[in-house]
């Protein structure tokens, strides 16, 4: 416990991080650097993709800070245009498997080159963003309902699921082992699916109804009623 608490602290000392927790070092300085451009997008993408070249240290956190810089600057340019997108469903879906078999296309590119990452996460970008517009597309109904809570709880989800799916594991280890291989993937979709809805519970009903773990998790000064 001692351990764990040493690498969250002092997690931007860290060479190799044991926790995802790195993911709040870096968003929260790429929140604060966003904010010196203000509305200034355009600026902002074209910064964060010279910085996406710019040789850093990994310390500080400095590195994940310069991966997910661009990232993040695309992803505000998108948000604050995607109105504008005027595509039918099945054009969408056209776009979202492009996205996606580039994806696959270039992750099998034995070349470590910047520019091979930089095309994985634009193509990354837009992937997501036509997956999310095809879904305000199609009627309201049950499954996107759950899809819309997920995307709205997915700070929580990234937060907790590490322990919830550890949690999981250890209690059905044993029985899943001795599954065939097919068994043992749908098992594993199960649990990926339950730690989902559990993590969302957990953070939402229990941890963000109470003041003091709400405002460490997510800044909330306010329960949630």
């Amino acid at each position: 416990m001692t351990a764990f608490i040493k690498d969250i602290l002092f997690y931007p000392f860290h060479e190799q991080p044991g926790y995802h927790l790195w993911f709040l070092y870096a968003l929260f300085l790429i929140f604060v650097i966003s904010y010196l451009f203000s509305d200034r997008t355009i600026l902002f993408v074209f910064f964060s993709l010279f910085m996406f070249f710019v040789p850093l240290p990994n310390f500080l956190a400095l590195n994940y800070i310069q991966n997910y810089l661009f990232v993040f600057s695309l992803g505000s340019l998108l948000a604050k245009y995607y109105k504008d997108i005027n595509l039918n469903t099945i054009a969408l879906i056209i776009l979202f498997l492009i996205c996606l078999i580039a994806i696959i296309v270039l992750h099998d590119i034995n070349i470590k080159i910047r520019i091979i990452s930089l095309l994985q996460n634009i193509f990354g970008i837009f992937g997501i963003v036509s997956f999310s517009l095809i879904f305000t597309t199609l009627k309201r109904n049950g499954f996107s309902n759950q899809i819309y809570q997920i995307g709205k709880n997915s700070v929580l989800v990234y937060l907790l699921h590490p322990y919830v799916i550890q949690i999981l594991v250890e209690v059905s280890k044993s029985e899943i082992s001795q599954l065939s291989t097919f068994f043992q993937t749908l098992a594993g979709l199960l649990m990926s699916i339950i730690t989902i809805f559990i993590s969302i519970y957990i953070g939402k009903f229990i941890l963000l109804r109470n003041s003091i773990s709400g405002y460490f998790l997510l800044g909330n000064t306010k329960k949630i009623q």
